[in-house]
């Protein structure tokens, strides 16, 4: 495989990922635990679910990027996992938990690596461009008109403790399902749930007068026109509100990775060892 054809390769995952509807309700981890587990999608439903390969290819190629340039291009994600097998397969003949895991990541990186660590863990927009531009990497996009509506919501689930539960709606019995609620993760600058005013930790419980779903709120959001709006039920600490947005046409993006010009020579050195560890 060449360097442009890898640049490709990976600029066509971010498409893939970003194009898929499912990116606004579940994560990486999500994911792959659901594979093992329920099965695909929150609730077994493909519209909500996404690919960990496409994540994790992405991700991992964005967290392998910062620990090269906060580290002066001396470690890589590469010397992580080589380093994890020695101290938790050989020596302590175990495997590692999240924690340890990223708290190698950071200790060859010398840095917090929050953010990065958020996007596996939960849905949110990701700033792609911030990472690959460490290596000296443009990322650009094109869009088109695709099916469906949007409006630039991220969100995660969350069972409905029992004693919050609305008048009506309280006890599950035997064998029902839970009362769900999605928790708004993040939204998407210039987008209508952000001009709408929906903020991170906000509560969606209804979504057009019915209980929400990642499930009921796709369908929701995709079955209005352009310029239509819906209408959220949402709980914002002690407050509680009904929140219209309007659905915005859906739309394609097709990404292009390419070296940017002016690089600076730390810039062309990760760039060079990234590829020849890929390639």
């Amino acid at each position: 495989m060449t360097k442009d054809q890898y640049l490709a390769k990976m600029a066509t995952a971010i498409g893939t990922f970003e194009n898929s509807s499912g990116r606004h309700y579940q994560s990486a981890t999500e994911s792959s635990w659901n594979t093992w587990n329920t099965g695909s999608g929150v609730g077994g439903d493909r519209n909500t679910t996404i690919s960990y390969y496409n994540n994790g290819a992405m991700l991992g190629a964005m967290l392998d990027l910062r620990i090269r340039e906060s580290s002066a291009n001396k470690r890589s994600l590469d010397d992580v996992m080589r380093g994890m097998y020695q101290k938790y397969y050989v020596q302590k003949k175990r495997g590692f938990t999240d924690a340890e895991f990223r708290a190698e990541c950071e200790s060859a990186a010398g840095i917090n690596l929050g953010e990065l660590f958020s996007y596996a863990s939960t849905s949110r927009e990701v700033d792609y461009a911030k990472y690959f531009a460490l290596a000296g990497l443009k990322l650009e996009a094109k869009f088109e008109a695709a099916p469906g509506g949007s409006i630039g919501l991220d969100t995660r689930t969350e069972e409905v403790p029992p004693n919050e539960l609305p008048p009506g709606r309280g006890g599950r019995g035997q064998g029902a399902a839970p009362a769900l609620r999605l928790i708004v993760t993040d939204t998407a600058a210039g987008s209508t749930a952000a001009r709408a005013g929906l903020q991170p930790g906000d509560r969606i419980a209804d979504v057009d007068g019915l209980a929400v779903t990642p499930v009921v709120l796709n369908t929701a959001i995709n079955a209005k026109k352009s310029g239509e709006t819906i209408k959220l039920h949402v709980f914002r600490a002690e407050k509680e509100m009904t929140v219209e947005v309007e659905v915005a046409s859906n739309l394609k993006r097709t990404f292009e990775l390419s070296p940017a010009e002016g690089t600076s020579p730390a810039q062309q050195e990760i760039l060079n060892s990234w590829l020849r560890k890929a390639l």
